[in-house]
């Protein structure tokens, strides 16, 4: 049930694999963003996904 819950608060969502391929970054790098706090994820199951707002 949270996935779900979670899911209609953040809306529309892309996986790391589509992020990377938007911003012409490596899954790494996108990581590092992550890290540094430049981008924000939410983990799923088996994925992390990013919120496209």
């Amino acid at each position: 049930m949270a996935p779900l819950i979670r899911a209609a608060a953040i809306g529309e969502r892309w996986s790391t694999t589509t992020v990377a391929e938007f911003l012409h970054v490596t899954r790494q790098a996108l990581h590092k963003r992550v890290v540094k706090g430049t981008a924000f994820d939410v983990p799923g199951r088996g994925t992390t996904w990013f919120p496209v707002w």
